[in-house]
């Protein structure tokens, strides 16, 4: 039994029925094509911008039918093709992984703002350890059982320097005493300024 199509045979499959220009309604099949796009590309690429606007345009003025619009939807959608088959497909797992690290990090957020800062403190800690999991997984560094066991092996893989690892060590003091309930060992500012930290630390090393 094979297991899971991996994502990026998924998008690369994607591709290929979208530039075989499949018998569908235009708008429909402009729009599954844009995104494909946006997925790929990310949503402030030029091209994910500008598609965006033709299709918006060509909606409001009627032209969706016409077939200027028929051969620029499927110029875009070869070239994504392209682009595709020829390497240029990005780390979808890292992309898709750093979508949820966002969402988390926003979680931690209201939850800061609700006065909860011992349930945002653990979903920092679950966060940060997930983040030292991906960057091991993504520069080859063996995965620890631990925040602390994997943040000296990527400090000497030269993944992040010093300063970075001594603010893991702090981070995980702190995800350490909220797990095993000493809540008085931290305050909701240190919480606050984990977050921010972890936030400029999740999009420096794996937001690209």
């Amino acid at each position: 039994m094979t297991g899971p199509a991996q994502p990026e045979n998924k998008v690369l499959q994607r591709a290929r029925d979208l530039a075989s220009a499949p018998d569908q309604e235009p708008v429909a099949w402009a729009e599954n094509v844009f995104t494909l796009l946006e997925l790929v590309r990310g949503p402030n690429h030029s091209a994910v911008i500008g598609l965006r606007a033709y299709i918006d345009t060509a909606r409001a003025h009627g032209r969706y039918r016409q077939g200027t619009f028929g051969g620029a939807i499927h110029g875009v959608a070869n070239a994504l093709l392209n682009d595709l088959e020829s390497g240029f497909l990005p780390d979808l797992r890292t992309t898709i992984r750093a979508e949820v690290e966002g969402d988390f990090l926003a979680q931690a957020h209201r939850l800061l703002e609700e006065g909860l800062k011992d349930p945002a403190a653990m979903l920092l800690g679950a966060v940060l350890e997930d983040a030292l999991r991906q960057l091991c997984r993504k520069h080859g560094v063996p995965e620890g059982n631990s925040i602390e066991a994997m943040n000296e092996p990527l400090r000497k893989a030269d993944i992040y320097g010093l300063p970075q690892k001594q603010q893991v060590t702090a981070w995980a003091a702190i995800r350490n005493k909220a797990d095993h309930g000493r809540f008085s060992e931290y305050t909701e500012p240190e919480i606050r300024v984990m977050h921010q930290g972890l936030t400029g630390f999740i999009a420096t090393l794996l937001g690209g």
